[in-house]
């Protein structure tokens, strides 16, 4: 059975076809990293990690990457606040985040772009 998949674009369900025959890759923007880890950032890993682990099952070699955003106003402005600096501020929450993997179970991507 194909995978079909909702195309955004043509609003209609399209069978699935990769750029490259047999492999996938999946980048999802991130999450803004200014805070401790909550359910709404769990959302998107584990919807991520379990289409991953789908395509991964039927055979496609999948490469998932995933960023953490940009820095943004309120990583900026809770920076200030607390005079931590931005550098001190996103990672802890990146390492909160990532450790937080664990607990979900999901697979550990093969990439986290800076």
């Amino acid at each position: 059975m194909a995978l079909k998949i909702f195309n955004t674009q043509s609003k209609k369900k399209e069978e699935f076809q990769p750029l490259q025959e047999g492999k996938v890759g999946i980048y999802v923007c991130g999450i803004t990293a200014y805070d401790v880890c909550h359910v709404g950032h769990a959302r998107s890993a584990v919807v991520f990690d379990v289409i991953t682990r789908h395509l991964r099952s039927k055979g496609w070699d999948v490469t998932y990457v995933k960023n953490f955003t940009d820095v943004d106003d309120k990583i900026i402005d809770r920076a200030r606040r607390e005079k931590t600096g931005i550098g001190g501020r996103t990672p802890s929450a990146a390492i909160s985040l990532s450790c937080s993997r664990r607990r979900f179970r999901r697979e550990r991507r093969r990439a986290s772009p800076r």
